[in-house]
């Protein structure tokens, strides 16, 4: 299939798939809303929030850096590209836990959080933890432009939670029933990735000193970008938090859970871009360069 086409076909079955993530996301919510009232859903976007704020000092620019490399060493054979994934996935691994469990222990010492707030984050930093090895994961998939395996764990990921909340809120469970909940719908969709991954790529956990200092050495200008851009979008929940109680945070989170969801699209597209331009820039082949970029 020609590149463009390849290009469109891939776009077009991650929107799809992100439209029936979408739908089900908004299910999700308007149940936990329901469920929790204004209040009880402001200490859920809270504790969402103040991970979401940590889970940036987890990226290291790494997001967009593993498709580069992997289209880098496309040509080098398998044993390469699993060494360099690998690697990145062990790097990834290793930051998320201490991240996030600095955000746990932090958490102890902000006092407007409440215990059901500080609990709520302890429970959440492991369905953080899956989503942001998920989404390094994803990266094989989008140098070979071949992303209907993602597309699938989202949507079961999805079902897995809207099922979820749902069976916790028919329970008349609280708070931290729904957190679980997103726990696990989040961990179902890491395994089926990983799955996917393991078909094509063999992976285990490695620490290669030599290539983690490489990689960082790359990927810290992105990193500080993105930390920039990401608080700049993310600071405003927290901050609410902290100064406002949580019926307040709960008004203001419901929508913007929503709109959060659409500013994903640029990404699904140049995802699967990315690579493609850097495969040819390495290569030398400047035509194949334009014309993809074109």
């Amino acid at each position: 299939m020609p590149t463009g086409r390849r290009i469109i076909a891939q776009t077009i079955l991650q929107v799809l798939g992100k439209l029936a993530g979408i739908g089900l996301g908004v299910a999700s919510i308007a149940i936990i809303t329901r469920a929790l009232g204004v209040e009880g859903f402001g200490r859920y976007a809270t504790i969402m929030a103040y991970l979401q704020f940590f889970g940036i000092a987890v990226d290291l620019g790494l997001n967009v850096m593993t498709p580069t490399l992997l289209a880098e060493v496309q040509d080098a054979g398998v044993e390469v590209r699993s060494r360099v994934l690998s690697n990145i996935f062990t790097m990834r691994l290793v930051a998320a836990a201490i991240v996030f469990t600095l955000a746990v222990l932090g958490a102890l010492f902000i006092p407007t959080y409440s215990v059901d707030v500080r609990i709520g984050i302890a429970f959440a930093s492991f369905s953080f933890l899956a989503i942001v090895l998920t989404q390094i994961l994803q990266a094989p998939f989008q140098v070979a432009a071949e992303m209907h395996w993602p597309a699938v764990a989202e949507v079961i990921g999805r079902c897995v939670l809207v099922a979820g909340v749902g069976a916790v809120a028919w329970a008349g469970f609280g708070l931290h029933a729904i957190v679980l909940a997103t726990v696990i719908a989040n961990i179902v969709a890491f395994a089926i990735t990983l799955r996917g991954v393991r078909r094509v790529l063999p992976m285990h956990l490695a620490f290669d000193t030599v290539l983690w200092r490489s990689m960082l050495t790359r990927s810290w200008p992105i990193a500080l970008s993105i930390i920039f851009n990401l608080v700049y979008l993310r600071a405003d929940q927290v901050i609410l938090s902290v100064l406002r109680p949580a019926v307040d945070v709960g008004l203001y989170a419901a929508p913007y859970r929503i709109i959060d969801v659409f500013t994903q699209f640029p990404h699904l597209l140049m995802g699967l871009v990315l690579p493609m331009l850097v495969a040819a820039w390495a290569a030398g082949d400047r035509v194949a360069f334009g014309r993809r970029l074109q």
